[in-house]
């Protein structure tokens, strides 16, 4: 968040040496700074992303930083004070450079992230309960991809359920994936409840091969 802000400001900058910050010029920086805040909290740009494509998070950053401008154009257009000091000659270019400092760093750290994860960094531990096809492919696919960072620990099958229900709350996981069938609903909701104490994320791993006999689909 810090480090956006400073981009923010940094662009700014760029386009105004020489500039100096007055109050005008605060509320301004304070606008965009305020709406992109919120505007990200909204949209869940700082969730984890670990395992999602870099698509997903530099669409979510450009969204973020358009509606943020697009506030401050907005107010720029209720006061003459602020339209004069944020004409189009500064204000798209200031837009283009934010959004391109911000793609930028993040094209650069996922990958320093996926290395640093490799090499056993930033990881978090993962319990599956389920042996379902959905869970074994799940586990083979978490497996392959080191640089998501996530490092299952264990599988457990129902009949474990009290042995897993203690290491959960042990804090041996960061995040559980609950991969049963469609006919163990009433068991997915019994460990919902019992995790709740918990300072686990909780994941529902669809069941696809039963969506799948069921001609079922999602939109």
């Amino acid at each position: 968040r810090a480090l956006d802000l400073l981009l923010i400001l940094t662009a700014w900058r760029l386009h105004n040496p020489e500039a100096l910050l007055t109050d005008t010029t605060l509320i301004m920086l304070g606008i965009v700074a305020l709406s992109f805040e919120l505007t990200a909290a909204l949209s869940g740009l700082y969730v984890s992303h670990r395992s999602r494509n870099l698509s997903h998070l530099l669409f979510r950053t450009t969204v973020t930083v358009v509606i943020a401008f697009g506030v401050l154009i907005f107010f720029s257009y209720l006061s003459g004070r602020l339209l004069a000091l944020t004409p189009k000659q500064v204000l798209i270019p200031w837009l283009m450079t934010t959004l391109l400092l911000m793609l930028g760093v993040r094209l650069l750290y996922r990958p320093v992230l996926g290395i640093l994860r490799k090499w056993g960094l930033n990881q978090r531990s993962a319990g599956i309960v389920g042996d379902s096809t959905s869970a074994n492919t799940l586990r083979i696919r978490l497996q392959k991809n080191p640089w998501m960072g996530i490092t299952v620990q264990q599988s457990y099958s129902l009949s474990q359920r009290d042995a897993f229900l203690t290491a959960a709350r042990q804090g041996r996981y960061d995040q559980i994936y609950l991969a049963l069938p469609l006919c163990e609903q009433a068991a997915v909701q019994d460990l919902i409840a019992e995790l709740a104490d918990t300072s686990c994320s909780v994941y529902l791993v669809p069941d696809v091969f039963t969506f799948d006999l069921l001609n079922a689909r999602t939109e």
